[in-house]
């Protein structure tokens, strides 16, 4: 599937206020519902431990299923959480060199790039207009992203950069499992994923896009199925 290029813009959005109801909504939930699903698990491991030998096989496995279900809840809702703070954050924009952050990344990911057998290659990273931890944010989900979906071989990774009026166009590319071209209008948003069988829940691209887009940039996909993926994004200059 090809997308058109993007379109160069003379200024980024406004940020969005951290009052809207859905963050609010967010927030109330988060906490509201975190606590009874404490609890539920707690209870659930606590008959585990003191009953579960006498239990059947099957409502043992029923236990499991149950308690399974509660984490990825508990995921979720972390999910929403991170997804608001997009729209919360309250950094200062400032400059962010891009070729620093990368080095502060690596040594943060040395161990899964060594167990991924990952090989990350990028030249003359530019200089951004963006608030820092949002986009230590943004990188941390790309590569996350690249792991995960990473083949039996090595992992090759290359970002590469180019001008585009106000904007840096950003190219992060990798050798993975690509996606399936059904999913590609759908795996940039909240809880949608292309792969069923891993156990991520699927909300990094969508946290990925939403930083992108508050900074008035654009995030788009190119993939093939077994042939790796290329993530394009845009950035102010």
């Amino acid at each position: 599937m090809t997308h058109p290029p993007f379109t160069p813009k003379t200024s980024t959005k406004p940020l969005k206020t951290p009052t809207t109801e859905f963050e609010r909504f967010v927030y109330i939930v988060s906490h509201d519902l975190n606590e009874p699903l404490r609890m539920m698990t707690s209870f659930l491991d606590l008959i585990n431990k003191k009953h579960g030998a006498n239990l059947p096989e099957e409502a043992r496995t029923y236990m499991g299923y149950c308690i399974e279900n509660a984490d990825k809840m508990k995921s979720m809702i972390r999910a929403l959480v991170d997804y608001s703070r997009v729209g919360r954050n309250s950094e200062d924009i400032t400059k962010i060199v891009l070729g620093d952050l990368m080095e502060d990344l690596f040594e943060m990911y040395s161990g899964d790039l060594e167990l991924s057998n990952a090989s990350v290659n990028y030249d003359n990273l530019p200089t951004v207009q963006a608030q820092p931890g949002l986009i230590i944010d943004l990188f941390k989900i790309l590569f996350q992203n690249a792991f995960e979906n990473k083949r039996a071989d090595i992992l090759q990774i290359n970002i590469t950069s180019k001008p585009l009026g106000a904007f840096h166009e950003f190219c992060m590319e990798d050798n993975g499992k690509g996606i399936k071209s059904v999913y590609l209008d759908s795996v940039c948003e909240i809880f949608r994923k292309a792969d069923k069988s891993t156990s991520n829940i699927g909300a990094g691209l969508a946290i990925a896009k939403a930083i992108i887009e508050k900074f008035g940039g654009e995030l788009r996909i190119e993939s093939e199925e077994n042939k790796g993926t290329k993530v394009y994004f845009t950035l102010p200059t």
